[in-house]
C-alpha cells in the first residue's frame, strides 16, 4: 500500500534529481531512500525515474505523478494546519447563552474575545439560567453566562466577575444630589423590582442586599426586566438597584449613584464538565474575565 512517506520521498528525489542530495534533505541515508523509491515503483507497476550511475531524470509517467503527488502533499499539509487551528481553539464555533441582564457585559466580552479569535463563529441566545442549563444538557449551547452561581454536579460553574449594583433615582428625588447613598437611605422609599421568582435572580439579589442592610424593600411597582425598571424610575415611580453596566443608558430623568457599602451581583460561566470544545471554552473564559472592567468613577 502506498503511504504518505512514499510520496514525500518521491517528491524529494524528483526535485533534486539526485538520490544523495534527496537523502540529505530528508535526513535519511541513501540506501533506504532507494529502496523506498523501488518499492513505490513496484506498487505502481511502472518506473518513475530513468536512471543510471551518473544521471537521474523523471519518466513521462513520473512527471505526471510528481504533479499529483505535490497536490496531495499540499492538501494534506493544509488539512493538518486547518485541523490544528480547531484543535488549539483558534477556529470553530461557540454557541453562547446569556441572561438579559448581561446584555451589555456580553458585548464587552465578545469585543475582547474576537480581537484574539476572529475566526471563531459566535452564536448568541438570550435565555434564563434554567433554560441555559437545559440547553447545555441538550447540546443546544456550548456555554452559558448567568448571574450568581449554579450548583449542579453535571455542570462546571466558574466565576467571571462581581458587578457592582448602583442606586437608580428619579432626578427630582431628594437624595439625587448626593455623591453616594447607603441602602439605609433608600429604605423609606418605594422600590421597583422584578416579580418574585422571576427566574433572573435580580429579585433575590436586591432583597438580599436590603435584608443585610436591615430592611425589607417596599415594592411599589413590578417590572419584567431592568430596562423597564429604569423607565419606571424615570417616571418617578420609585427607586431601584441596577447593575453598573446599565448606567450607560443615561436615561433622561434618572440619576445613578454609587452605594456606600458594596452590593454586587456575580457573573458566572457555566458549561458541561467535559465536551469536545473544552479548549475553546477555556479561551472564552480567560477573555471573559479579562473583558470585564467595572468603573464606578464613570458615575461621578
Amino acid at each position: 500500500m502506498i503511504e504518505f512517506r512514499h510520496l514525500r520521498y518521491f517528491v524529494a528525489v524528483a526535485e533534486e534529481l539526485n538520490f544523495s542530495r534527496a537523502a540529505e534533505r530528508l535526513h535519511i541515508s541513501q540506501s533506504p531512500l532507494s529502496r523506498q523509491i523501488r518499492e513505490l515503483e513496484e506498487m505502481l507497476g511502472f518506473p518513475l525515474f530513468a536512471r543510471d550511475r551518473h544521471h537521474v531524470e523523471l519518466t513521462a509517467a513520473g512527471q505526471v505523478y510528481l504533479e499529483k503527488a505535490r497536490e496531495i502533499l499540499t492538501a494534506t499539509e493544509q488539512a493538518r494546519r486547518e485541523a490544528e487551528q480547531f484543535h488549539v481553539g483558534r477556529k470553530g464555533s461557540l454557541s453562547i447563552g446569556f441572561v438579559g441582564s448581561l446584555t451589555y457585559r456580553v458585548a464587552a466580552i465578545l469585543q475582547t474575545f474576537r480581537l484574539h479569535f476572529p475566526e471563531v463563529h459566535i452564536e448568541l441566545r438570550q435565555m434564563k439560567s434554567t433554560e441555559q442549563m437545559q440547553a447545555l444538557y441538550d447540546g443546544k449551547i456550548d456555554v452559558g453566562l448567568v448571574r450568581g452561581a449554579v450548583a449542579n454536579p453535571n455542570l462546571v460553574c466558574k466565576g467571571i466577575a462581581e458587578e457592582p449594583l448602583v442606586a437608580a433615582l428619579p432626578g427630582s428625588h431628594p437624595l439625587a444630589h448626593k455623591a453616594a447613598v447607603s441602602l439605609g437611605d433608600l429604605a423609606p422609599h418605594p422600590f421597583i423590582l422584578t416579580p418574585y421568582r422571576s427566574g433572573s435572580g435580580y429579585y433575590e439579589i436586591v432583597t438580599l442586599c436590603c435584608k443585610e442592610a436591615g430592611f425589607v424593600p417596599r415594592v411599589a411597582v413590578e417590572a419584567p426586566e431592568i430596562l423597564t425598571i429604569v423607565a419606571f424610575v424615570a417616571a418617578n415611580m420609585g427607586v431601584a438597584l441596577i447593575p453598573l453596566s446599565f448606567t450607560h443608558l443615561h436615561a433622561e430623568g434618572v440619576t445613578y449613584l454609587p452605594l456606600e457599602s458594596a452590593c454586587t451581583w456575580n457573573i458566572s460561566l457555566i458549561a458541561n464538565a467535559h465536551g469536545p470544545k473544552q479548549i475553546l471554552i477555556d479561551h472564552f473564559l480567560a477573555h471573559a474575565r479579562g473583558g470585564i472592567n467595572f468603573n464606578e468613577d464613570a458615575l461621578t
